[in-house]
């Protein structure tokens, strides 16, 4: 039988008297009955399997741990833990303390589709960060819905509104219409996204960007595990760019995840507009393409007579795209052959995922609210004090949404908020 209970604060043990070894069987903690703290002595049966399943999650090395060879004898079963030991474990790795009394690992899934794929093959595993970052937003998601419809707002008719049999270009130039987005040239790329971020906001898109869970520094975002996703919804459609990520290929994050929200079909991605993407991938990559790299400017500044290298390096800086999304895209136009793309794709792959420079999405320095703002939907911001402010919307819960831990925090927000 599976243990399916919580240790309420972790201030638990039997009333009942414990075995003479010291040492607690699952059957034990499943049948028994907690009042007080456990003693020290008090050691818990735990499966080696499900203790190297929760540190391997958390992307530890044994070296992580103040003492290493613990944490071995446990997963070789040579050990128990005591229940103090497990909880120290249990908040080191973000994991509930049911969790480790499994008999064997959990198979873990994420709540919205999983596109992320490395080297053609599914991502496992999702890390905490992932999970908790998802599960945030959605929360966010759901009071902004009901929000929305209170106050009477319109359904999104974009959201939805394409299918892959539809032309990528086609798509592109109606999200372009519905932004109400010009192209140009030339643009920085961090002023490009916050132009980008007000359109979509402007159009009814909650546009997250953020690299670690909320305030937490010490939990970044991994670039490398996940780009972006879409969460969708015909009232609050959301989309989230992982800001650890480099400036140019969170434009194309920003662009990949609206044509997941035309689709009707949210999830996370890791995409660097891989040519062995999957048909919903590749499709979301086509539109995201045509809307960074127009097909009337590659037409115009590729010049047949110059290299590749000096090529891609022209249309980047024209479009303020990466090189990767040029290259992509000049394969799909057929300006270059596929299988030239796709040899030059493979090292700028690998140039990406070698390069541990990170953007300044880790939120380490700079000023407090001027960071937490440009985390934050201006959109659902707005619409998160306005509720406060008429009673409608509980302090308590209006702190949760915003992530702020004290009232001094939320106001000093509120007051450099254009409410």
């Amino acid at each position: 039988m599976t243990p399916c209970f919580r240790l309420e604060e972790w201030r638990l043990t039997f009333k009942r008297r414990c075995p003479k070894n010291g040492t607690l069987t699952r059957a034990q903690v499943e049948t028994g009955r907690f009042h007080r703290l456990m003693s020290k002595s008090v050691y818990v049966e735990v499966s080696g399997d499900v203790i190297r399943w929760a540190r391997e999650r958390a992307g530890l090395s044994y070296e992580d741990f103040k003492k290493p060879g613990q944490i071995q004898s446990w997963e070789r079963e040579e050990k128990k833990p005591t229940l103090k030991q497990l909880q120290e474990l249990s908040s080191l790795l973000r994991v509930a303390i049911g969790n480790l009394l499994l008999y064997s690992p959990p198979e873990e899934k994420l709540s919205i589709q999983d596109f992320r794929t490395f080297k053609g093959e599914q991502i496992k595993s999702p890390s905490p960060e992932l999970f908790d970052t998802i599960r945030d937003h959605q929360y966010r998601q759901d009071w902004y819905q009901e929000y929305a419809i209170n106050a009477g707002y319109a359904e999104l008719d974009f959201v939805g509104s394409a299918s892959l049999r539809d032309d990528p270009q086609e798509v592109a130039d109606s999200m372009k219409e519905e932004l109400k987005f010009v192209f140009k040239r030339r643009r920085k790329p961090d002023e490009y996204l916050r132009s980008l971020r007000a359109l979509a906001e402007d159009a009814g898109v909650l546009v997250f960007r953020n690299g670690i869970v909320e305030d937490s520094t010490n939990r970044v975002l991994d670039r490398k595990e996940f780009r972006g996703f879409a969460l969708v919804d015909k009232y609050a459609p959301l989309i989230f760019i992982n800001s650890n990520d480099f400036p140019n290929p969170q434009l194309f994050t920003f662009a990949h995840e609206m044509a997941h929200l035309y689709l009707g079909s949210e999830g996370v991605s890791n995409q660097l507009c891989k040519f062995d993407a999957k048909k919903t991938e590749r499709w979301c990559n086509q539109v995201a393409a045509e809307f960074l790299v127009p097909e009337k400017t590659v037409r115009q500044l590729f010049l047949k007579d110059a290299s590749l290298e000096d090529n891609l390096e022209t249309l980047s800086m024209e479009c303020s795209a990466s090189g990767l999304v040029v290259l992509f895209r000049l394969s799909d136009l057929g300006v270059i052959p596929r299988d030239k793309a796709r040899v030059k794709s493979l090292k700028m792959t690998n140039e990406y995922y070698s390069n541990s420079t990170k953007s300044d999405g880790a939120g380490g320095g700079g000023d407090f609210y001027t960071n937490k703002k440009s985390r934050l939907s201006k959109s659902f911001t707005k619409a998160v004090f306005n509720s406060a402010r008429s009673g409608k919307t509980l302090r308590r819960e209006a702190y949760r949404l915003l992530s702020t831990s004290s009232s001094s925090i939320f106001e000093n927000l509120r007051s450099k908020t254009d409410v």
